[in-house]
């Protein structure tokens, strides 16, 4: 072979080695690493696309002319991917800029929310202020001894005004914690939201720089095959092909024991260039001579930020060599806040972020949980004073009861709570609830007659009058001279003794309810003292009538001549007072069989049909068209529609005609009125194993299932206003999305049964026959209720005419006094 020849194989060899090693740059995006999605030789890979080159140096030389074309193209395709990149390059440039704008408004909102928050806050402090305000005035009041009814009515009224005013400042208060809340976890998002994008900017600063770089690398190959290209015919040359950070930093064609000159890649702060080695030891540029294809990568220290940040600012920045450690920095201090830990994804707290490797730039949010202010009052003094962190609890003092002053629990907005399961989720105040109770004595003749215990501003019962041989009783007192009237309607406030005060008169008889009440001996031609007046439970007693119905005013100045009697008037005013009450037209009628339309009140019992005249208590005669038989409890309406459904017999009402409109269900029509409820939202008929939805656009029922109890009766289904239940010997709570029925326990009432329960708009009772009672909706408990008047009913036969609230069964006709 001649001269030339080998020369030509020689250059070829070595061009094929530099082609393998620029091809193993070229193709990196496909093997590791990782800038965009795209991937990068090690160099070991490197390293053996060289040696593979030197193994195929034998070409021809046609196939060299081929090689040389192919290179070309090669650079064509390079300044491609070049001009892809930049476009790229700029595309991340607008979304890091538009990434930054949004940082920048949500810290705005922020900044907003912790305003609104501080300014609601402040509210609620004026509010805590007044309430306590009103309170006192509240107690003046009540301790004012006003004897004249005029003032008394004034300062009741005045009472009633204050309460009602602090129920609407402690309904403000509420709100406004609740806001106050939401306004946190606001922020708290808004924080986690500014770290991500703050991390994200860093990460699109990252992609632009290696997008930059593999743009100067794709520029430097396309220099190096231009250079290559020219340089195929020259004499015995070596590659020599330097990498930085696993990437073909310069790329050399020289020729043997020449020495290398290259600038040097520059130190950044995350980038710190050591030097050059070959085979893993460092060689000095300056002596070195390359004799063949050689591989000469930098030594490289790494080093990552690591950032600490709290409530949206960077309290710590570190910048901590590969696989070293970082430093934790001082707790931060959050007003109001307990520091919790460090946390990468805003939940989870590292607890050893000092032994963790660093192996990439890192962020680390600092979790705070509010702390809370907890005080206990006891007779205005502060027992026990506790920070909690938000959402747990506190812990009460031991406070012990005595016979006159009874420790009953603590309050909150005067509610007795559990402490011990009352979350705190504001600054919270638990006021203890004590029974203060006063000895009150009634004495005759410096013996004791009656002796009570008394709770604190309750008023004493006043006792049979004594009797005295001979004697009247005028009343009790205080100094034993002046008679008390008013001691059932006065507040005790303190330990009281009442002396029996009597005069020897002629017979004069005043009697309650056909039972004396008072009697004296008055002489004749004189006149009788009149007594304090009697109470009667549930009744305003208005005076002694000598008929039973004409008052008396003068009984004082009537000259006694004979023996004389009497009676007391009273008038029922009380309220929670069950009256009897006297319907003219319909006297015999039951409660479930009355209804409404939205406008009046009707009767419905088969053929007897009656509209209720509210103003003159009357019923009258109603005809209806289209259905002349029907029982009131089968209406029922979807809030727009009235209906009539009696097993297969369905109707819907035109109020402007008086008509019954016959209408058609589809899918299930064997239902009655009487098996429709609602869920708020949809309109159901349950009949134990019969369950379905009304959909009334197309008057279609379909089948309805429940999780977790699917045997449902509409009768014995209620709600509480927040809550539906189905309570027979089960108790069930129904959770609305899901569909599920779940067991629910009462307090103070085992099995409520649904068909009992019943409200007047503002209390939740249950009413059967004997059992009354009254739900503490917040507690779930029934506690019992007693009404004035002693009668015996049940919730399904009570029903309203909009103004009041009734009880019809047969003759049985009542009315409720409630408030």
């Amino acid at each position: 072979m001649t001269r030339l020849g080998k020369t030509i194989i020689s250059l070829i060899s070595i061009g094929i080695v530099a082609v393998a090693g620029i091809l193993v740059y070229i193709f990196w995006p496909a093997i590791t690493g990782t800038i965009n999605s795209n991937k990068y030789y090690s160099a070991e890979d490197v390293q053996e696309s060289y040696d593979k080159g030197f193994e195929d140096g034998n070409k021809s030389e046609t196939e060299l002319t081929a090689e040389i074309t192919y290179y070309k193209t090669l650079v064509d395709e390079y300044e491609s991917e070049v001009n892809s990149l930049n476009k790229e390059l700029s595309d991340l440039s607008l979304l890091k800029t538009q990434n930054e704008s949004t940082i920048n408004e949500l810290t705005a909102i922020k900044n907003e929310n912790q305003a609104t928050i501080d300014k609601l806050q402040n509210t609620v402090n004026k509010n805590n202020e007044d309430i306590e305000n009103y309170k006192t005035q509240i107690t003046n009041l009540q301790n004012t001894n006003a004897t004249n009814q005029n003032e008394i009515t004034n300062l009741n009224n005045q009472i009633s005004s204050y309460q009602t005013m602090i129920k609407q400042l402690q309904d403000t208060n509420d709100m406004n914690a609740t806001t106050i809340a939401s306004l946190n976890t606001q922020i708290l998002n808004l924080n986690n939201q500014i770290s991500e994008l703050s991390l994200s900017s860093g990460t699109y600063t990252s992609q632009i720089n290696a997008l930059n770089n593999r743009i100067n690398e794709l520029q430097a190959s396309v220099n190096y095959y231009e250079s290559y290209i020219a340089s195929l015919e020259n004499g015995e040359q070596v590659v020599a092909t330097f990498e930085y950070d696993n990437s073909v930093f310069n790329i050399q064609i020289v020729n043997k024991g020449s020495k290398l000159s290259i600038n040097n890649p520059v130190s950044t702060d995350y980038l710190i260039f050591n030097g050059w080695k070959v085979n893993g030891e460092f060689i000095d540029l300056s002596t070195y001579t390359i004799q063949t294809n050689t591989t000469i990568i930098a030594d490289i220290t790494y080093k990552y930020d690591v950032k600490f940040i709290a409530d949206g600012s960077i309290l710590n920045s570190q910048i901590i060599t590969k696989d070293a450690f970082a430093t934790i920095p001082d707790n931060p201090s959050k007003v109001g806040y307990e520091f919790d830990g460090w946390s990468l994804n805003g939940v989870d707290i590292i607890d050893n972020i000092d032994e963790i490797a660093v192996t990439e730039n890192t962020t680390y949010t600092a979790i705070f949980t509010k702390l809370h202010t907890v005080e206990f009052i006891y007779e205005d003094t502060t027992k026990s004073t506790q920070t909690i962190r938000n959402g747990n609890y506190a812990s009460a003092p031991r406070i012990e009861s005595t016979e006159y002053k009874v420790f009953n629990g603590w309050t909150v907005k005067d509610t007795v709570v559990d402490v011990g399961s009352y979350k705190i989720v504001g600054d919270t105040t638990f006021v203890a609830d004590i029974t203060y109770k006063y000895a009150v004595v009634f004495k005759v003749d410096n013996s004791i007659y009656n002796n009570q215990i008394v709770v604190k501003n309750n008023k004493a019962s006043v006792p049979s009058n004594p009797s005295k041989s001979g004697y009247e009783f005028d009343g009790w007192s205080l100094n034993g001279i002046d008679i008390i009237n008013n001691i059932n309607t006065t507040p005790v406030t303190e330990n009281t003794t009442y002396q029996a005060v009597f005069t020897k008169l002629h017979t004069v008889t005043f009697m309650v309810d056909d039972v004396t009440f008072n009697s004296q001996q008055v002489r004749n031609g004189n006149y009788a003292d009149l007594p304090s007046n009697p109470t009667k439970k549930g009744y305003e007693f208005n005076g002694w009538s000598i008929d039973g119905i004409n008052i008396i005013s003068n009984i004082s100045n009537i000259t006694v001549t004979g023996d004389k009697i009497y009676i007391a008037v009273f008038t029922s005013l009380e309220l929670n007072t069950i009256i009897t009450k006297s319907w003219n037209g319909l006297t015999n009628f039951s409660g479930q069989w009355v209804w409404n339309d939205g406008t009046n009140i009707y009767y419905s019992a088969g053929s007897s049909q009656y509209v209720l005249d509210k103003t003159t208590s009357t019923w009258k005669p109603k005809t209806w068209y289209g259905i002349t038989n029907m029982y009131g409890y089968n209406v029922w309406t979807n809030g727009v529609d009235y209906f009539y459904s009696g097993t297969n017999k369905h109707y819907i009402l035109d109020k402007t005609t008086s008509t019954w409109n016959m209408i058609t269900w589809s899918g299930y029509t064997s239902f009655t009125g009487t098996n429709i409820w609602t869920d708020g939202i949809n309109y159901y008929v349950s009949n134990w194993s019969s369950q379905y939805v009304i959909d009334f656009e197309n008057y279609t029922l379909t089948p309805k299932t429940w999780n977790g109890h699917n045997e449902l009766v509409a009768q014995t289904i209620w709600s509480d206003g927040e809550n539906i239940y189905f309570s027979r010997s089960y108790q069930m709570v129904l959770n609305v999305e899901t569909s599920t029925w779940s067991e629910v326990t009462w307090n103070g009432l085992e099995s409520p049964t649904g068909s009992y329960v019943w409200s007047d708009g503002v209390n939740i009772y249950y009413s059967n026959l004997s059992k009354q009672y009254i739900l503490n909706t917040e507690t779930k408990t029934w506690v019992e209720k007693t009404w004035v008047g002693d009668y015996m009913f049940n919730g399904t036969n009570i029903w309203t005419d909009g103004e009041n609230w009734y009880y019809s069964s047969g003759t049985n006709q009542y009315q409720f006094i409630v408030a």
